[in-house]
């Protein structure tokens, strides 16, 4: 399950990285400011927020209302749980794309700065390694096989 895990992984960050690389040659070589101060600040929010929401929050609300789905359960099946964590992957990995907008755009540093700090926070954290799935798998008692 974790080789699994690991290229639905590096399915989704992959790409996020093309396009934040992508994104930092087109503000390299483009000097034009196409937004104004008011819809710079208005699209630095919008896309700091919502790479904090996707690297921070809405991992936390899939892995509570998982726990809480399954709180009753003796034990969870490794499909359901592997879903599980396909979707937290899903989820923290959005925060790498939005990163990428605030780079492309002319933004303040503060909103570029911080959306990337998010990005790095969801792509660190989420990485399905051996130890955290070894340590969610007693968490949320999963039988089937344990090659991780």
């Amino acid at each position: 399950m974790a080789t699994d895990l690991k290229q639905a992984y590096y399915r989704r960050l992959l790409p996020a990285l093309a396009a934040v690389a992508a994104a930092a040659a087109v503000r390299g070589f483009s000097q034009a400011d196409s937004l104004t101060p008011a819809a710079a600040r208005i699209t630095g929010v919008v896309l700091f927020t919502g790479a904090v929401l996707a690297a921070v929050g809405l991992p936390i609300w899939i892995r509570t209302a998982f726990a809480n789905r399954v709180r009753m359960q003796r034990s969870v099946e490794e499909t359901d749980f592997a879903g599980f964590q396909r979707r937290l992957i899903t989820a923290a990995l959005v925060a790498p794309y939005l990163a990428a907008a605030a780079i492309a755009l002319p933004l303040d540093a503060f909103y570029q700065g911080g959306a990337v700090l998010a990005a790095l926070y969801g792509a660190y954290y989420h990485y399905p390694s051996q130890r955290r799935i070894a340590f969610d798998r007693r968490l949320f008692r999963v039988r089937g096989p344990k090659a991780c």
